[in-house]
């Protein structure tokens, strides 16, 4: 999912902060604004102010699931029509987003074989290459992998269109002068 750009305040809990301090209210907006952006809850010693954020924290999770399942509606829009675009069959929503968790697995596994010992440039290339290779296996009809579809999704959004062999060379062009980069090789 995309992070939230924010949270919703909303003009029902005026008439509860008029019975606060501005310190109070500052507190319960930075706590706000905090679970909003990271999850972790506040510490309120005050009873009351410990009332208010529990009405506050339901509105915040409310407004986090409406956000999650619009992202989501609007990422399965998306793939439905590129998809249609392109003449390719289509998964329906629930194939889709089985699909989605198995990308998201494969990016954890991912992460965790970058985390292995240090490689030399050139050994990082080719093993990245093996890597995809190897782990990225077709799940659908016209599977790709998830970071060829995240950048089809965003090239869409602009009215730009990537192909998969577009990705692929500019991935490994960037590979090349990173590895060059990094050996300082011209």
């Amino acid at each position: 999912m995309g992070k939230r750009p924010g949270i919703m305040v909303y003009f029902e809990i005026l008439d509860a902060l008029e019975d606060y301090n501005t310190e109070e209210i500052g507190q319960l907006f930075l706590a706000m604004l905090r679970y909003g952006d990271t999850g972790v809850l506040p510490e309120f010693t005050d009873r009351g102010m410990r009332t208010l954020w529990l009405s506050t924290k339901q509105k915040l999770d409310l407004d986090n699931l409406r956000y999650e399942q619009t992202c989501s509606n609007r990422r399965y829009s998306t793939y439905v029509r590129e998809a249609k675009k392109r003449g390719e069959v289509f998964l329906d929503r629930e194939e889709w987003a089985m699909s989605l968790e198995e990308e998201r697995s494969n990016d954890i596994n991912s992460i965790q074989l970058q985390q292995q010992p240090e490689l030399q440039p050139e050994q990082q290339l080719q093993h990245q290459k093996e890597y995809i290779t190897i782990s990225h296996q077709p799940s659908a009809v016209n599977w790709q992998p998830s970071a060829v579809n995240r950048q089809q999704r965003t090239a869409g959004c602009r009215g730009l269109s990537v192909t998969a062999a577009d990705f692929e060379q500019r991935r490994t062009e960037a590979m090349e002068k990173l590895v060059q980069h990094r050996t300082g090789t011209p």
